[in-house]
This record gives structure tokens, C-alpha cells and sequence, in this order.
């Protein structure tokens, strides 16, 4: 691969809620591309205005899915919501990164050198679909993950926290097609909906939410990946009749 100069952008990240009970009120940085490695160099601020020695994060294109520039946001998308956990802040199901309006011409370059390397990979494995379920604990706790085939599974990659507030935890959960009794996509105006029903009430409780009298789980999913989640269902119900 060709060696790109390195673009650099400042950046800043939303502090948890957990974070300030600990004592750190901002976290603030770089983010780096070289064409090869994405680096994230930050401190934190403290009492005082006290910072503390710079850390660095490197990510490879390869944990990646997508990659978006909205507003003065760059939002990275991981393949599997567990690297969130290299980095501090909020992060409900994507690196987000702020920066000011004057950094946007350097923004724009990082998002769209990134997006051409993403583009140029070779992936032999089946997308990644995100999807939210309804907020439980009266709202205040927020669940999104990414729902997947992998190899004789189907796979939801979930994390669950305080809405706006904290880090998520996050578990993968494995369920065999053949534990599944029905799986299929309802069209919706905004969103559609991927409705899973289990055999067995197992996958209700290991799945975070609150799913008393309830016999399927419905994901919404965002209208742009409606036709990879139809594929995702016929690959599925493929699997049930195997």
C-alpha cells in the first residue's frame, strides 16, 4: 500500500458520566491517518486543569465497518462493539469524535481517505447489520449492537448502558438457526424491523432489556440496511431447514 502523508484533526470526545464521579471533565486529542494505521493521541483534563501524559489508541481499517462525517462529527463504526472499550468516553455503538468548524477541510480529507481504503478491502464475510431495541429501565438505558451470521451462528453483538451517560457493556450472544421457530423483516415507513422468534425463552435472558410476556425480539434497523438484513433472513431460514 502506498504511504499517504498523515492527516491530522483535532478532536474532542464526550466525557461519561462515570468518568467525571472519577475526576476527569474533558478528553481531547488527536486523530491520525496514515493510510495504513488510525491513531487516536488524547489527554484528560482533571481538577485543576491538571492533564495527563498522552496515551495513544491504534485502530486498523480492518476493525472497521463504515465511517461517516456528520456535522462537525466523525463517527467511526467498529465490527464488533467490544473494541469500544480501547478508548475513553461515550461510546453507545461508534467512536465519535467532535471537532471545531475550522478543522473541517481536515476532516473531510481524513473521512474520505479512509472511506477509499474501506472501500478497497476484499470482505468474504457476511455485513454486519446495526440495530437498536427499545430502551429499557424506563428509558434509561439504552441497547445497540450488530446482528450477524457467522458460520453456523447467528450472532448479536449488544451493548447496553445509561442513555448518554456511561460506557456500555457489551456481550456477544450465539444462537444456533436451528433454536429459532420464526425470523423475518417487517417493512416500516422510517425503520424496519428484523422480528426473531426463539424456541426457547434462553435468548430473553441473556439479551439485556425487559422482555416479561414477550415470545420474539424485534430489532429495528435503519432503512439503508434493509436489503442486507432481507439477505441476512434468507440466509437464516436457509440454515432452519438444513
Amino acid at each position: 500500500m502506498m504511504q499517504r502523508d498523515t492527516i491530522r484533526v483535532p478532536v474532542s470526545v464526550e466525557v461519561s458520566f462515570t468518568e467525571v464521579l472519577q475526576g476527569i471533565f474533558a478528553i481531547e486529542g488527536e486523530l491520525r491517518f496514515d493510510g495504513g494505521t488510525i491513531t487516536v493521541a488524547y489527554q484528560t483534563t482533571g481538577k485543576k486543569s491538571k492533564k495527563s501524559p498522552e496515551e495513544t489508541v491504534e485502530l486498523s481499517p480492518d476493525d472497521l465497518r463504515e465511517v461517516e462525517l456528520k456535522g462537525t462529527k466523525i463517527i467511526l463504526h467498529p465490527n464488533e462493539l467490544v473494541i469500544l472499550e480501547r478508548l475513553p468516553g461515550v461510546s453507545p455503538d461508534a467512536f465519535i469524535f467532535k471537532f471545531k468548524r475550522k478543522h473541517r477541510a481536515e476532516a473531510a480529507a481524513l473521512v474520505s481517505a479512509l472511506t477509499q481504503v474501506l472501500a478497497g478491502r476484499s470482505v468474504d464475510a457476511p455485513p454486519r447489520i446495526p440495530f437498536q431495541l427499545p430502551d429499557a429501565n424506563w428509558g434509561f438505558t439504552e441497547i445497540k449492537g450488530l446482528v450477524y451470521l457467522e458460520e453456523a451462528y447467528l450472532v448479536f453483538d449488544v451493548g447496553a448502558g445509561v442513555s448518554g451517560g456511561s460506557k456500555k457493556k457489551h456481550r456477544t450472544i450465539k444462537i444456533e438457526p436451528s433454536a429459532l421457530e420464526a425470523i423475518h423483516l417487517e417493512q416500516g415507513t422510517l425503520n424496519d424491523q428484523l422480528v426473531v422468534r426463539p424456541k426457547e425463552r434462553e435468548l430473553f435472558r441473556v439479551m439485556p432489556g425487559m422482555y416479561k410476556g414477550k415470545d420474539e425480539l424485534a430489532l429495528k434497523i435503519k432503512k439503508r440496511y434493509s436489503a442486507d438484513a432481507g439477505h441476512l433472513v434468507d440466509e437464516v431460514r436457509d440454515q432452519m431447514r438444513s
